[in-house]
């Protein structure tokens, strides 16, 4: 939908609400729509081949809510630098060369 907001008659259109066309058979439709950086997810579903849709709605939230989490979780972490990259990354100093013993002359030399 549009990212922008949308006005008729001076008034501005606050929120869009997804609606999906009933038809028979059909035991259950997720309409999508977005509007001026929001998205709405509704579903409409059949009580016959969905006795407690109530039960889905509390799964859609809850999915919802884990998927936030998750995605929180991961751009905390990304904007993170890791100690072992980064200790990886630096050069390592290189060790002198331990001076060779001389070898002593044997005795009669």
């Amino acid at each position: 939908g549009p990212q922008v907001p949308l006005y008729m008659g001076g008034a501005q259109l606050l929120r869009t609400i997804a609606a999906g066309p009933p038809f028979p058979g059909c035991g259950l439709i997720h309409p999508v729509t977005s509007y001026n950086g929001e998205i709405a997810i509704s579903f409409q579903t059949c009580r016959e081949m969905m006795p407690d849709p109530m039960f889905y709605e509390q799964c859609l939230y809850q999915a919802f809510e884990e998927l936030q989490q998750a995605a929180a979780a991961e751009s905390s972490t990304a904007n993170k630098p890791k100690a072992k990259a980064m200790a990886k990354a630096k050069p390592k100093a290189k060790a002198k060369p331990k001076a060779k013993a001389k070898a002593k002359p044997a005795a009669g030399d």
